[in-house]
């Protein structure tokens, strides 16, 4: 027996209609609705949950389910991929930022430079679509401290923005100015946000 037939019938033993274990499960009506035609599958969260409220144990609800086994299983490869991933972005991107810092100090090509923001902003927005849980900044006074600074330092260095735009070429400094901002605070953002991989096991 699949696992959304074992909801609807813990639902018709509680008398629940969908709406009523939504509800119950903080969830849309709809959602417990493909539950149980089999078109998606509660998170783990949302099976433990069911066990406990409706005193249903983990091994009823998930034995023989093996097509639910196999999802529960491709979403955690999925993690993992993404958690390696996130890493990589994660070292590319303070590496690019390192990059960048050095080149107000050491001259470097234009290519290399060129190269960098590339894959700088490549970095940034793997980051940004892998990243699981992130940092809230203003419940995390550190995080938006080191912002602040960055902000002020990454201002300090940029040369020459225009006072007035008069010009396709002044606005396209202030343009790039911007988004060479936007990347660095990115990476910034990301700094205390270690990856998993990262972690030393307590």
């Amino acid at each position: 027996m699949q696992i959304g037939e074992k909801i609807k019938r813990i639902r018709t033993t509680f008398n629940l209609t969908q709406e009523e274990l939504g509800q119950d499960l903080h969830l849309t009506r709809q959602t417990i609705s493909n539950w149980e035609k089999g078109k998606s599958y509660p998170s783990i969260q949302d099976i433990v949950t069911i066990s406990d409220r409706y005193h249903v144990s983990l091994d009823e609800l998930l034995k023989e389910d093996q097509e639910m086994l196999a999802h529960f299983e491709s979403v955690d490869r999925q993690s993992v991929r993404q958690q390696y991933l996130y890493a990589l972005a994660y070292c590319i991107s303070i590496v690019c930022l390192a990059i960048g810092l050095l080149s107000r100090y050491v001259t470097l090509s234009s290519q290399v430079t060129t190269v960098a923001a590339i894959i700088l902003l490549v970095s940034v927005i793997t980051l940004y679509l892998t990243v699981q849980k992130p940092v809230v900044i203003y419940r995390n006074k550190w995080a938006l401290l080191a912002l602040a600074i960055a902000f002020l330092y990454f201002i300090s260095q940029i040369d020459g923005i225009p006072t007035a735009v008069n010009t396709s070429f002044s606005l396209g400094m202030l343009m790039g100015s911007v988004f060479s901002l936007f990347l660095k605070m990115s990476v910034v953002y990301f700094i205390p946000q270690v990856p998993q991989l990262f972690r030393t096991k307590k």
